[in-house]
């Protein structure tokens, strides 16, 4: 259910512009026809450094997206939310060795 809410808002994002259909560069979703609908806007926002996928070549588009995937997700769309300042600052639910806890400190601290 999380994984369509991302890939919808992926959606959204990208109705502004259109983009003629590209491979996303996932092999997950590469050789999938399941995603065809979808590739584009992944391709596009992979392509914007806001989607990455898993380091072995990933996309996982059933999988639920987890808070600190979504949470990377907005610090990269709107860079203007972060506050760069906080090397000091940590967020009490979120280790500090966490992948993500420097996304979560920048995003959450101006709240």
């Amino acid at each position: 259910m999380k994984k369509l809410l991302l890939t919808c808002m992926a959606l959204m994002l990208m109705s502004a512009t259109w983009i003629s259909p590209v491979f996303a560069g996932f092999k997950d979703v590469d050789d999938n026809n399941k995603y065809n609908w979808a590739k584009s806007s992944i391709h596009d926002m992979n392509l914007r450094g806001i989607l990455t996928g898993f380091p072995d070549g990933t996309f996982r588009p059933d999988q639920p997206v987890t808070k600190a995937e979504f949470t990377v997700m907005v610090y990269r769309l709107f860079p203007l939310l972060r506050n760069p300042g906080v090397d000091t600052i940590t967020i009490p639910w979120v280790p500090e060795n966490h992948w993500a806890s420097r996304e979560f400190a920048e995003l959450y601290s101006t709240t």
